[in-house]
């Protein structure tokens, strides 16, 4: 963790094709990638019911890492999982 994210890859499972959802998620993903210089290289798209799973990769400056035991009050975590 503390690394600046470079590319992502997506991999999005859809219980059917909307073409309205599916152009509007795609524009806005691109778009936030694109604000933060970041690269979309690849993925999967199946059918199923609905998953969206975006893995982030990047660099992080020599011991600057940030290991989870480390965490303190008021640093950014971000997790998802299904409600």
């Amino acid at each position: 963790m503390g690394a600046q994210p470079k590319w992502v890859s997506l991999a999005l499972t859809l219980p059917n094709v909307d073409e309205n959802w599916i152009s509007t998620f795609s524009q806005s993903l691109l778009h936030t990638l694109k604000q933060y210089n970041v690269t979309l290289i690849g993925g999967d798209t199946t059918k199923g019911n609905l998953s969206i799973t975006i893995t982030a990769q990047g660099f992080v400056e020599k011991n600057k890492g940030i290991c989870r035991h480390k965490a303190q009050i008021g640093d950014f975590n971000l997790c998802f999982q299904a409600l």
